[in-house]
C-alpha cells in the first residue's frame, strides 16, 4: 500500500464517521523533505467548531515522553551531563527527597536507563494531583517525595512496566542537573535550534484543539474538581498530574502542531543518515533506540516504543523495529529509519469524552492498517 493523500484523507474521514475523533491531521513521507499532508473534520464538537487546519495545535500527551524528555536526555547524554548508568541514589534527587520516611525502591540500583526503558518496577500511575501543595514548588517537592517513597512492583531490570512515574521522575532529574525548568530546557535545546514555532509547554496562543468536556474519564468521581471545573480549558494538559505540576512535566504537557513534530523528528533522521543533525548525533540515537531486554521480557528502547509492541494507530503498518510513541489524547509518531519514512497522526480523540469505544483498534485505526505497504522511498 502506498501512502497517497486521498487514501489517508479517506481513512481520517472513516474515523470521523465512526466517531473516533472530531478531526485529525496527518503528515508523512521522507524526514527532511516536504511532507505529504491530509486533514479533515472540526477542532471540536461542543466548542471550537471551526474546521481543522494543518497548523492546529494538539495536546500531545505521552508523545511528550519521547519528543521532550527523551530528546533532552539524549542531548544531555551527548554532553556528558547525564550518566544513564549512574544510580539515582547518587543524583541530586535524594537531597530533595530528604526527610521522606522510608522507601521500598532500591535507588542504589535504579538508574536513568531503568526509567527510560520502563524497567524501574514503579507502578504505572498515581494520582499525584491529590497531594497537598499550594505553590508549584510545593507540588513538585510533594510529587518527588511521593515517588521516592514508592514500593516498586518489580526489581530494577526485572520486567518492563510502562509507568508515567518513570518520566515524571526523569523530568525532575533533568531539571536538577541543569538548574532550569523542563519548559526552559525544551525551548533552549530543541525549540530554538530546530526553529519550532509553536511547540512547547503551556501554550498561550495559536489554534488549539479542545480535549475533554465535563466530567473526566466519563464519570463524575474521577477528579475532585470535576463538578465545578467543567471542560478542560484550551492549553491545559488533559493529563491531571501534568496540569497539577504546572503544565510541564516529564510524562505529558507538550503541545504542538504536526509541522513542529516533523521538524524535530527530521533531525533524528538527519543524524541517523549523516552522523549528526542540528542537535542529535547518530551514536546517541543508536544507543537509545537499542532494545533493552529485561529478565522477564524482550524489553523496549530508551524512551521510544517499538511499533510491533502496540496495536493502535500505525502499529500494524510499520516494521516491528520502527520506533515512536503514542499519546493518550489520540496522537502518534512512528519513524522507520530503514525506509527513511516518518508518520505523524494528531487527533483529539478524548473530545468529547476520553472513554470512546470508536477509538478501539478493533473499531478503527487512525493510520493505514496493512502489512504490505510501500513508502515514497521505495518508488
Amino acid at each position: 500500500m502506498s501512502f497517497e493523500s486521498g487514501q489517508v484523507e479517506d481513512l481520517i474521514k472513516r474515523g470521523l464517521a465512526a466517531g473516533a475523533f472530531p478531526g485529525a491531521v496527518a503528515f508523512w513521507g521522507r524526514p527532511g523533505a516536504v511532507p505529504s499532508r491530509a486533514w479533515a473534520g472540526q477542532r471540536g464538537l461542543s466548542r471550537n467548531r471551526q474546521a481543522v487546519s494543518p497548523d492546529l495545535i494538539y495536546d500531545l500527551a505521552s508523545l511528550s515522553k519521547v519528543l521532550a524528555t527523551t530528546s533532552l536526555a539524549m542531548i544531555l547524554h551527548q554532553r556528558g551531563r547525564l550518566d544513564l548508568d549512574r544510580p539515582l541514589a547518587d543524583s541530586p534527587l535524594p537531597a530533595l527527597a530528604a526527610g521522606q520516611a522510608g522507601s521500598g525502591a532500591d535507588w542504589r540500583r535504579l538508574t536513568p536507563s531503568h526509567l527510560l526503558s520502563h524497567q524501574s518496577g514503579l507502578r504505572p500511575w498515581r494520582p499525584l494531583y491529590r497531594l497537598a501543595g499550594a505553590s508549584l514548588a510545593e507540588r513538585r517537592l510533594a510529587a518527588l517525595r511521593a515517588i521516592w517513597a514508592e514500593r516498586p512492583q518489580a526489581a530494577p531490570g526485572q520486567r518492563s512496566l510502562y509507568s508515567d512515574l518513570n518520566f515524571i521522575l526523569l523530568g525532575f532529574l533533568l531539571e536538577e542537573l541543569e538548574g532550569q525548568s523542563l519548559e526552559t530546557l525544551f525551548n533552549r535545546e530543541l525549540a530554538r535550534p530546530l526553529a519550532l514555532s509553536r511547540a512547547g509547554f503551556r501554550p498561550r496562543s495559536g489554534p488549539l484543539a479542545p480535549t475533554e468536556d465535563g466530567f473526566r474519564y466519563g464519570g463524575p468521581v474521577a477528579h475532585p474538581e470535576a463538578l465545578w471545573r467543567g471542560p478542560t480549558p484550551l492549553g491545559r494538559p488533559h493529563d491531571d498530574n501534568a496540569a497539577w505540576l504546572g503544565g510541564a512535566a516529564g510524562h505529558a504537557g507538550l503541545f504542538a502542531p504536526a509541522a513542529d513534530l516533523w521538524a524535530l523528528a527530521a533531525d533524528w533522521a538527519l543524524a541517523w543518515r549523516s552522523g549528526r543533525g542540528l542537535v542529535f548525533q547518530r551514536e546517541t540515537l543508536a544507543h537509545f533506540i537499542r532494545t533493552r531486554p529485561s529478565a522477564e521480557d524482550s524489553g523496549r528502547p530508551l524512551g521510544f516504543n517499538l511499533a510491533g509492541a502496540v496495536e493502535a494507530l500505525a502499529g500494524s503498518v510499520f516494521p516491528a523495529g520502527a520506533v515512536g510513541h503514542l499519546g493518550y489524547t489520540g496522537t502518534s509518531l512512528w519513524w522507520d529509519r530503514e525506509k527513511d519514512f516518518l508518520w505523524i497522526f494528531l487527533s483529539n480523540r478524548v473530545h468529547l469524552r476520553a472513554w470512546n469505544p470508536a477509538w478501539e483498534p478493533a473499531a478503527y485505526l487512525g493510520g493505514p492498517k496493512r502489512k504490505n505497504w510501500t513508502s515514497p522511498a521505495d518508488k
